[in-house]
């Protein structure tokens, strides 16, 4: 392929130039036009009004230079420097004219155009677009990233707070991505947040020296707030733990109550996670505001002190895993029938609306 206006000598044989709406000539040869193009493969076979003068066939398009130069870079069969693109219309433009002239560009180069321009332009706009040309792998990701932006979907949230890009999709495209959030919050809170047991006690972090027996979590030796000990502000009544200390023998019905500092720290957790506007993302539990409160009232306890800091950061680096996981866990339900094709093999294709 050559552009012979911008003074690049083609690198292949060019008996055909296609002119752009712009006025950009670009060099090609007939055969890989023709295999590449369905539409360029009839045309071929008509006679050439040049093919006395010895000048390449000439055909003008309607499309600009820019969509033009980027659909024979992504169709070329050969090996060329890849096309980048800055937002979705520009894609758009492409694939309109790839249909136009029965072009076919491989899907897994759409799809990675696709992530590519969810990075570059956000997920508010990826989703807009994913909705209206029912782009399931795009729509899905989308989700998965909104949920991380401070909550707009709430009946009480200020109509401003809804990206500008979402405000003129459908109803339907809106209340599913709603609802999709509200699961995830959901599930966090059952899975991590409000877990019949809480899993990070045993097993998964560094501090693995608590085991299970007999339906009784033995935490003695891990986490420093269940120590075994009394500090300044336990409260048994603040919460209900399955655990007790591994002096079993001697004491076998003492519960190991967690220090208030700790039980403080889950609480505003559970603030910030399900009570406020803000996004949904397991960095929530390892701010640094957060945590530096939450360590400074370990600190005071003086028989947390020495490893306050140290536990709690590792605690909360685990729980961000899992807030994360948890989200990942949750299925997005898509605002519109997935095309036939799409079923079958997992791909999208572009139709023009």
């Amino acid at each position: 392929m050559a552009k012979t206006t911008r003074g690049r000598p083609p690198k292949l044989s060019t008996d055909i130039i296609l002119r752009s709406a712009d006025g950009v000539s670009f060099g090609l040869s007939k055969v890989i036009l023709a295999k590449v193009s369905g539409v360029f493969r009839g045309m071929l076979t008509l006679p050439d009004v040049n093919a006395d003068t010895g000048e390449p066939q000439t055909v003008e398009l309607t499309e600009d230079a820019d969509t033009l130069e980027k659909l024979l870079r992504l169709c070329h069969p050969h090996p060329v420097k890849r096309p980048v693109f800055d937002e979705f219309d520009e894609l758009f433009a492409v694939l309109d004219a790839a249909e136009k002239y029965d072009i076919e560009i491989r899907a897994d180069i759409t799809r990675r155009i696709l992530l590519d321009l969810l990075e570059k332009e956000g997920p508010a706009r990826a989703y807009a677009v994913a909705c209206l040309y029912k782009i399931p792998m795009l729509a899905r990701r989308a989700a998965r990233l909104l949920v991380k932006e401070p909550l707009f979907t709430d009946p009480d949230a200020d109509p401003k707070t809804i990206p500008p890009e979402l405000r003129s999709i459908s109803r339907e495209a809106f209340e599913a991505f709603a609802s999709y959030r509200v699961c995830c919050v959901d599930h966090v809170a059952t899975e991590v947040l409000y877990a019949d047991r809480e899993r990070l006690l045993v097993g998964g972090h560094t501090y693995e020296k608590s085991r299970r027996e007999r339906n009784i979590t033995h935490v003695q030796g891990s986490w420093v707030w269940y120590h075994g000990q009394a500090c300044p502000g336990t409260s048994s009544a603040s919460t209900t733990v399955d655990a007790r200390s591994n002096d079993i023998s001697s004491n076998p019905d003492k519960y190991v109550e967690p220090c208030y500092w700790w039980i403080r720290y889950k609480q505003r957790v559970v603030e910030k996670m399900l009570c406020g506007y803000g996004g949904l993302e397991g960095c929530v539990v390892t701010g640094k505001a957060l945590l530096d409160e939450s360590i400074h009232e370990g600190e005071s306890c003086r028989t947390c002190a020495s490893s306050a800091r140290t536990h709690l950061m590792v605690y909360a680096q685990a729980m961000a895993k899992r807030i994360e996981r948890a989200i990942d866990e949750v299925e997005f339900d898509l605002p519109f029938d997935i095309p036939r094709h799409s079923q079958r093999d997992g791909t999208w294709t572009y139709t023009r609306g």
